[in-house]
């Protein structure tokens, strides 16, 4: 009994000490994510700066009907080159403090780097951008409230505007919804132990 007392004190102690070292690596990785993205936006040189203090100011109305001068709607967005990866803008989401590049294709190592794009394109209103579960990426996006505000600046300075409509959490195996549902914009991460998926359904907005 004494022995069986001891492997318990042990493992026990063990699995502590591994849940501390996840929790540390995760932090780690959650702060690299952050200094990255800052420093991918500076590469960028977007103006990210025009959407600062009045969402719902005239002229953010009016910088926003910038997206109605895209020629062709089906064409493939541009991409701007930060060192060596292709990013088509950066993701703007003031209610939670979100200012983050995306990248042009998704992988599961470059989304330990930056929001990627899933699927689609903004020109078509289906896009779907997908990111890790860090603070400093989309592990807040539930927290979002119905109406608030979503911008992506395109990579040559167009704004898309867009406004929450919903909310909901999938099962792994339902991620092909991700893509055929009719929501505008799409924003996706893994809660939690990742056994489900946090997705945000945003609309159009028509400024």
């Amino acid at each position: 009994m004494k022995n069986k007392g001891i492997v318990f004190y042990f493992t026990g102690t063990l699995l502590i000490v591994i849940a501390l070292c996840l929790s540390v690596y995760n932090c780690y990785s959650d702060f690299n994510a952050s200094l990255f993205s800052k420093d991918v936006i500076n590469k960028l040189n977007l103006d990210t700066h025009q959407l600062e203090n009045n969402d719902s100011s005239s002229d953010l109305n009016n910088l926003a009907k910038k997206e109605l001068f895209v020629e062709y709607p089906g064409m493939e967005m541009p991409v701007k080159k930060a060192d060596k990866y292709d990013y088509l803008g950066v993701i703007v989401i003031p209610s939670i403090n979100i200012e983050l590049p995306v990248m042009s294709e998704c992988s599961p190592e470059l989304l330990w780097l930056s929001p990627c794009r899933y699927y689609g394109s903004v020109y078509q209103n289906n896009m779907v951008i997908a990111a890790h579960n860090y603070s400093s990426h989309f592990g807040n996006i539930m927290d979002l409230d119905e109406k608030d505000m979503v911008y992506f600046i395109d990579a040559e300075n167009r704004v898309f505007s867009y406004y929450v409509q919903n909310k909901e959490t999938l099962r792994p195996n339902e991620s092909e919804q991700m893509c055929t549902d009719e929501s505008d914009l799409t924003l996706f991460t893994c809660t939690p132990g990742g056994q489900y998926r946090a997705t945000v359904r945003c609309r159009r907005s028509e400024g």
